[in-house]
């Protein structure tokens, strides 16, 4: 296998790229929808390319818009948004409703026809820097898609409280796991603080690639662009991720603009 498979992913690391559960990837090469390109017959280890994981986000994006496993692979063979009415049933669909769901299906119809260009958003530069070792208090949780925001914005509320002027910085989440419609993920709501007490963990030090999100690129599904703009960064650049991304919030409630960066850390 050395010699043979140095661009392999495994199953684990293909899953913190694409934001996908193992469960999921178990499901999708069970129906055929995104099969392993290797499978180690002696362990049964499953591995990747990094090149499927266009195809990964897309089936990701149609199961958000709700449309069927069964469906999916005719949907992606002829992607056209009139395909994906016929598979809804639902006479009565409220009109918001319908527009984010073709906002899924768009996005998927746009990374279809871009595969192998430039990044769907250019609008999304990939910077680097080295941060220093940050401590932080924390909240960790296993949450839904759905439980996912309001946790956030609460946890970072208590944890202002319990900072008091200890405080240091922006907060910041850490997607241990990905969180989605497949499967519940660990998320752990950070702030940071003073290192003059106590802390319930401590980002390293080190390299991170990032890009600033503004406006409507912090909104789902737009903020998979920073996501995948980092990946693509990655792949050129031959650097390999050392750990989990954190999206970071720049800006308040009040704001008028929001401020979101996403950073992921590298090796070397």
């Amino acid at each position: 296998m050395a010699g043979q498979t140095p661009a392999l992913m495994t199953i684990g690391q293909f899953a913190t790229l694409t934001r996908l559960s193992v469960k999921a990837l178990h499901l999708y090469a069970g129906t055929r929808l995104l099969t392993p390109a290797w499978v180690d017959h002696d362990t049964g280890y499953r591995y990747y390319r990094p090149e499927q994981a266009a195809r990964a986000r897309q089936i990701r994006l149609l199961r958000l818009a709700g449309m069927p496993l069964p469906g999916i692979a005719a949907f992606l063979a002829d992607p056209r948004v009139s395909r994906f009415d016929a598979f809804s049933g639902e006479e009565a669909r409220r009109e918001a409703e319908q527009a984010r769901r073709r906002r899924y299906v768009r996005r998927v119809i746009v990374s279809i026809y871009a595969e192998g260009e430039e990044p769907m958003d250019t609008t999304m530069t990939v910077e680097t820097k080295t941060v220093p070792a940050q401590p932080y208090l924390s909240e960790r949780k296993t949450v839904t898609i759905g439980e996912l925001e309001p946790f956030i914005v609460g946890t970072i509320g208590k944890l202002v409280d319990r900072a008091g002027d200890r405080a240091a910085g922006a907060p910041f989440t850490l997607f241990w796991e990905p969180v989605n419609d497949e499967a519940a993920g660990s998320v752990e709501v950070c702030l940071p603080v003073s290192d003059d007490g106590e802390r319930d963990g401590e980002l390293p030090a080190g390299p991170v690639a990032w890009v600033m999100t503004l406006g409507e690129q912090t909104e789902f599904p737009a903020i998979l662009g920073a996501y995948e703009a980092i990946e693509r960064w990655m792949k050129d650049q031959g650097r390999e991720m050392a750990g989990p991304p954190r999206e970071i919030y720049h800006s308040g409630p009040d704001d008028p603009e929001p401020r979101m960066e996403i950073a992921w850390p590298l090796r070397g």
